[in-house]
C-alpha cells in the first residue's frame, strides 16, 4: 500500500510540474511573438540607418578614425591578420530553462577566444546576462581563465606565471624576473626552423647570399646560439669543435629526439588546438 501511495503521489507531482512548464511555455511564447514584432517593426529604421552611415562612409574617413576600418582576414574568416586585437561580445540569457541555448553560446565564445589566442590575436571577451557572466565568474574564481596574451609585462608582474612558449622566447623573461625557469617535457619535444630564401629579383642577390652564407657559418650559428636559439649546425659544430661551448651549456636541457612538423602537420595542429584548447583548460 505504501509502494502505490508514493507511485499516486510522483504521479501527482510529475502532472504538477507539467502544468508548471506548460505554462512557462505558453509565457515564454507570447514574450518571444512581442519581441520579434518589435524586432520586424524597426528593421524600417535599421535600414535607413544602415544607408545613412553608408552615405557617410569613405575611405577618407576610415583613415581618419580606426574603428571605421575594415580588419583583414586570413584563411579562418573570424581570425584577423591585422590589428591584431579584437573584442568578442557574448550575449546569453538572465535566465535558465532555454535548453541549450546559453551553453552553445558559452561553447562557441570559448572556441572562438581560442582560435584568437593560437592565431596571435590579442583578445578581450565581453559577456551580456546573467548565465554568461556567471559562468565566466567561475572560471576565473578557479584560475582557469587568464584572457591576456602573455608578453613581457604580464610575466613581470604575475598575471602569466606560467606560458607556453619556444624555449629561446621564454628564456627573455629571466632578465625581469630572477625566479624565473624554464622547462622541457621530455615527452613532447617539438622543434622548428626558421624558412629563409633568396628572391631572384633581389636588388643585390650576391649581398644576401652571403649574409646567409655568414648565417650558416660558425660565427654566425653561434650568434644564434648566444641568444638561446639552437642553431640547425649545433651537432656538427659540437663534433667538429666549433661551438660556443658556454652558449650551449645555458640552454635548458632536453632529453628525446625533437619533433619537427611538416607544413600540413603545423596547419592541423593549428586547427584542433583552435577546436579543443578551451575544453582543455575548462
Amino acid at each position: 500500500m505504501a509502494q502505490g501511495r508514493e507511485l499516486k503521489g510522483r504521479i501527482k507531482s510529475i502532472e504538477g510540474t507539467r502544468k508548471i512548464t506548460r505554462s512557462m511555455e505558453m509565457v515564454a511564447t507570447s514574450k518571444l511573438k512581442r519581441a520579434q514584432d518589435r524586432v520586424i517593426a524597426a528593421r524600417p529604421y535599421a535600414k535607413a540607418l544602415e544607408a545613412v552611415i553608408a552615405d557617410l562612409y569613405s575611405p577618407e574617413l576610415a583613415e581618419r578614425f580606426p574603428l571605421l576600418r575594415q580588419p583583414e582576414s586570413g584563411a579562418q574568416k573570424d581570425i584577423p591578420t591585422s590589428g591584431r586585437r579584437a573584442a568578442v561580445i557574448l550575449l546569453t540569457s538572465n535566465q535558465g530553462l532555454a535548453g541549450a541555448f546559453n551553453a552553445n553560446l558559452i561553447r562557441e565564445a570559448r572556441n572562438l577566444l581560442a582560435r584568437l589566442t593560437a592565431g596571435g590575436v590579442q583578445s578581450e571577451i565581453h559577456v551580456v546576462g546573467r548565465k554568461g557572466v556567471g559562468f565566466f565568474h567561475q572560471l576565473q574564481q578557479k584560475g582557469n581563465f587568464v584572457p591576456v596574451q602573455a608578453t613581457t609585462a604580464t610575466v613581470k608582474n604575475g598575471t602569466t606565471p606560467v606560458v607556453l612558449d619556444w624555449d629561446y622566447l621564454s628564456a627573455t623573461h629571466g632578465k625581469d624576473v630572477p625566479t624565473w625557469k624554464i622547462f622541457v617535457p621530455n615527452n613532447a619535444v617539438l622543434g622548428g626552423y626558421y624558412a629563409q630564401a633568396i628572391s631572384k629579383q633581389a636588388p643585390h642577390p650576391a649581398a644576401a647570399r652571403l649574409w646567409e652564407e655568414y648565417l650558416y657559418s660558425n660565427e654566425g650559428q653561434n650568434l644564434w646560439l648566444k641568444g638561446g636559439a639552437r642553431p640547425v649546425r649545433m651537432a656538427a659544430m659540437t663534433t667538429s669543435g666549433g661551438i660556443d661551448a658556454a652558449a650551449a651549456a645555458a640552454l635548458p636541457a632536453i632529453s628525446g629526439t625533437p619533433v619537427f612538423l611538416s607544413p600540413d602537420q603545423a596547419t592541423k595542429a593549428q586547427q584542433y588546438l583552435g577546436a579543443n584548447w578551451a575544453k582543455a583548460i575548462s
